[in-house]
């Protein structure tokens, strides 16, 4: 949806630049979420009649998930700059601000992903097809609202909409499981704050670094990983 409304409001070079930014979103996504996505559905389907086992199935995939994902997609959005020039060449740097702002939204789907599986274990498709219509609406509103402020206002209504989903799903959750928000909020903390500290260390490098975009790109990447 925020592609269509990025091209019919800012132009179709706009949407270009958006949509190699949400391209790198997408595959990043399919690497750190869709393995452990599908794994979950039959998990959590055999203990569906355990609801205490199933909290902590859940409270486990959330913490994996975001352990996964939020260092990925920070560092992503640490070196865009780097990679931009490498994958893309220097014409597509407009790519970068919207790269970079696109990458804070891993942790919020970190939390999201485990919704349908869980939804989809206790026999509830119904309220999951309530919860993906509710998720394109408050897409649709929020792109809306913002597009016609830019593309790193767009990115930015991205983000926001990781995070009120993800408030949402757990919302959700707590009604048909019996969930804790502060338990959730606790499993993805510690992989956040790494991930922030991932990005501090790799702008500092940067900062303090002068060389070619590909042994930059090197360097800050083990410098990410170090650090997380």
């Amino acid at each position: 949806a925020e592609e269509v409304l990025v091209g019919l409001t800012l132009g179709s070079t706009a949407l270009g630049y958006y949509a190699v930014a949400a391209r790198a979103i997408t595959l990043l996504s399919e690497v750190a979420f869709r393995a452990a996505q599908r794994t979950a559905i039959p998990v959590m389907s055999r203990i569906q009649d355990d609801k205490e086992k199933l909290r902590e199935a859940y409270y486990s995939a959330i913490e994996f998930s975001s352990a996964v994902a939020c260092p990925i997609f920070f560092g992503l959005s640490a070196v865009a700059q780097e990679v931009c020039v490498v994958l893309y060449g220097s014409m597509w740097k407009p790519v970068i601000p919207v790269m970079q702002v696109l990458g804070f939204g891993a942790c919020g789907m970190a939390i999201t992903i485990y919704t349908g599986p869980l939804l989809i274990a206790l026999g509830r498709a119904d309220w999951l097809l309530r919860f993906a219509f509710v998720e394109m609406l408050i897409n649709i509103v929020i792109v809306a609202s913002i597009v016609h402020f830019g593309l790193i206002a767009t990115a930015y209504g991205f983000v926001a909409r990781s995070y009120v989903i993800a408030v949402m799903s757990t919302l959700v959750t707590n009604r048909i499981l019996g969930t804790s928000f502060k338990r959730v909020l606790g499993q993805v903390a510690s992989p956040m704050i790494a991930s922030m500290g991932l990005f501090v260390a790799v702008s500092e490098v940067r900062q303090s670094v002068s060389l070619q975009p590909w042994p930059m790109l090197v360097v800050l990447v083990l410098t990410g990983m170090a650090t997380y």
